[in-house]
């Protein structure tokens, strides 16, 4: 059976890996390079300091996974998050109730640990020491050699142009100057993937918002894991050893974020 993957993201990377261990004859259509489109602009934390049990689970696989095809491009760094303290007794049943292992620090403590956090009284930090930092770009890198081994077909700068479906079922797809068939269609491509589908008539109950980040050059002796603070809402991720991520947490709902 062939399978046909649409969008060369990390969920599409992911996919196409996947179907092809389990025997389909896979093809992954990409309109830019892998990795190219939001896989390139995310900070790459993966931490399990999340609310809803399935996304942490999530999180323990893509860790599982991650570790097992592309360990060079993972960094274990672990995560802290500063919490104020009135929150954070509920907080911690939710971290327990998922079994995630974790410390809590008050200021003090964290202070010793990472002389560069300065906390009030009130605050306290959460630490989990299995958390880690993820490298796009290495990795989108490492999975394409995969991605070649398990035998999938990749087109790069080839974009999807029209999707042809008859009794609700996809028939073909038009990339470039190839016209694709296949038993199973995977989409995969983020926001644009509203985008194709209402060509069907088939409108997608999601939402799409979008956020800034910036790149922030790094006084020298800052020595910070990837974290978050959920009283100032912002979170941030070391980007090199000059410069540190920052993310502003306010976000802006938009309604066609291709255009």
């Amino acid at each position: 059976m062939r399978a046909v993957v649409l969008g060369g993201g990390i969920v599409g990377v992911w996919a196409s890996l996947g179907l092809a261990l389990r025997g389909y004859d896979t093809i992954l259509i990409e309109r830019g390079v892998l990795g190219s489109g939001l896989t390139s602009k995310a900070a790459g934390i993966m931490t399990t300091q999340l609310v809803y049990d399935f996304d942490i689970e999530l999180v323990r696989i893509s860790l599982k996974l991650t570790e097992r095809w592309a360990p060079s491009s993972l960094r274990k760094t672990g995560f802290i998050s500063v919490n104020p303290l009135d929150n954070l007794k509920a907080y911690l049943s939710i971290l327990d109730r998922a079994v995630v292992r974790y410390r809590v620090m008050d200021s003090s403590e964290a202070a010793q640990r990472w002389p560069s956090l300065i906390l009030d009284e009130d605050e306290a930090i959460i630490y989990t020491e299995g958390d880690a930092l993820l490298d796009p770009g290495l990795h989108m890198s490492i999975m394409r050699d995969e991605l070649m081994r398990a035998g999938v077909t990749i087109f790069e700068n080839t974009e999807v142009t029209y999707l042809k479906a008859s009794e609700q079922r996809i028939k073909y797809v038009s990339a470039g100057p190839r016209r694709i068939f296949a038993d199973v269609y995977l989409v995969t491509m983020g926001p644009w993937s509203a985008q194709l589908l209402s060509t069907l008539g088939v409108s997608l109950p999601i939402k799409f918002y979008k956020c800034q980040i910036f790149s922030v050059i790094l006084p020298k002796g800052l020595n910070l894991p990837p974290g978050s603070d959920d009283i100032y809402n912002f979170y941030w991720a070391p980007e090199s050893e000059a410069r540190i991520l920052l993310g502003d947490g306010r976000i802006e709902e938009v309604d066609k974020p291709w255009e």
